[in-house]
């Protein structure tokens, strides 16, 4: 954008406990609050529990947060007397949040992925608020079919009022535009990463705070099952005698931490695989950026922000045969990509490595090469300003026409 673009007024809103980074929407999310180019000037609302009676503001880290309860609605076996009682709850938060709209001059709104609590900003829509733009990641999409009605049935209101739908990659607009038929659009806007990266932990205090073993390859996520942490640690199994001195690291936490524990045990891997738990971002970067590699055996993504942060850092990539990371990533030329769910093929992507240290540099000098030009976050930025100034401008061609008529 050129610099005698007017200063777009915008609103982030989450309900993650900020400045906590626990995956990639966090990291999207932070990253467009402290963007400063393309006339940008975000605020976050954090969308907190039922503790707070007002609206509460800070600065943390240089950016305006907000914080305010929208509470949903309760469950229909409830009393009547309870439906009142969240009513007017609800007509309060919504008269503070349309306060808080005109008070900071919000251009436009930026929800995402899918919540229930986003109606609030429908019908502030409704009520003359700014328009808002919804990007989705990747969960609310697959999950859209399994939904109960009323959830579907809100997503759908959400979305059907939104002025914009944008996904973090073209394979995830597609599975969007499929899920979400009545949608008109849905446009992609590929995630990216601060480039440079900055100063990291000491990786020797880190060694020895959290026992990480001398040489290991790294899978950082949530512990769910389509992240695939299983096939990592059952391909573990088949390079234990083969690579003696390579260990595996798990970084995450989630659901299936007690199962994925359990597993390693069964096959005898527990002083082979270490799990660290979820650590903060920076710790996280520091712990890949001293990995031999990173394993990403995912079942499915919407988009793996962890591989371009693997590339960033110089660290070698192994995905699974995903659509999404053919988008970034190419066979052979910037990461090694095995078939999902198998262990054996990713074994041996692992063997690749240590055996052919020509094809690791190259796949690292290669993947480095284009992350300044592809996957700078300049570029994800560049692309919301565009959707935002666009919407604006269909907003403001209404506006006149209106008027004209």
């Amino acid at each position: 954008m050129q610099s005698d673009c007017p200063t777009l007024h915008v609103l982030q809103v989450t309900h993650a406990a900020y400045p906590t980074i626990a995956g990639g929407v966090d990291r999207v999310i932070t990253d467009l609050l402290h963007v400063r180019q393309e006339g940008l000037r975000s605020r976050l609302l954090r969308v907190s529990g039922w503790h707070l009676c007002r609206v509460e503001h800070e600065i943390i880290g240089g950016a305006d947060i907000h914080s305010l309860v929208l509470p949903l609605p309760p469950p229909q076996r409830w009393r009547v007397h309870t439906w009142l009682h969240f009513l007017l709850h609800a007509s309060r938060a919504l008269v503070r949040l349309l306060r808080l709209l005109r008070r900071h001059d919000i251009d436009i709104v930026h929800l995402h992925s899918l919540q229930h609590y986003h109606l609030y900003f429908t019908i502030a829509r409704l009520l003359g608020g700014p328009p808002y733009v919804v990007t989705l990641h990747r969960g609310e999409v697959r999950a859209y079919p399994t939904r109960n009605r009323w959830t579907r049935t809100s997503w759908r209101w959400v979305l059907q009022y939104a002025a914009a739908v944008t996904a973090v990659s073209a394979s995830l607009a597609a599975s969007a535009r499929a899920a979400f038929p009545f949608l008109a659009q849905v446009e992609a806007i590929a995630n990216g990463i601060v480039l440079p990266i900055g100063a990291l932990p000491d990786i020797a205090t880190l060694r020895a705070q959290l026992s990480l073993p001398a040489h290991y390859v790294v899978m950082a996520g949530r512990l769910q099952a389509y992240k695939g942490h299983d096939v990592g640690i059952r391909a573990w199994a088949a390079l234990v005698a083969r690579h003696p001195a390579l260990d595996l690291v798990v970084v995450g936490d989630g659901e299936l931490r007690e199962a994925y524990r359990y597993l390693t045990r069964a096959l005898g891997l527990q002083d082979r695989v270490h799990f660290t738990g979820q650590l903060d971002s920076a710790t996280t970067l520091a712990v890949i950026g001293a990995s031999f590699a990173l394993m990403m055996p995912s079942r499915d993504e919407g988009f793996g922000l962890v591989v371009l942060e693997a590339g960033a850092l110089g660290v070698p990539v192994i995905v699974s045969d995903l659509p999404v990371f053919h988008e970034f990533v190419e066979a052979g030329v910037t990461a090694l990509i095995v078939a999902i769910d198998d262990a054996a093929a990713l074994a041996q992507a692992v063997t690749a490595l240590c055996e052919n240290a020509g094809l690791r540099a190259a796949l690292v000098e290669n993947f480095s090469a284009r992350m300044a030009a592809r996957f700078d976050f300049r570029r994800t930025a560049a692309g919301y300003a565009a959707c935002y100034r666009r919407v604006l401008a269909c907003e403001q061609g209404a506006a006149t026409a209106g008027t004209a008529r």
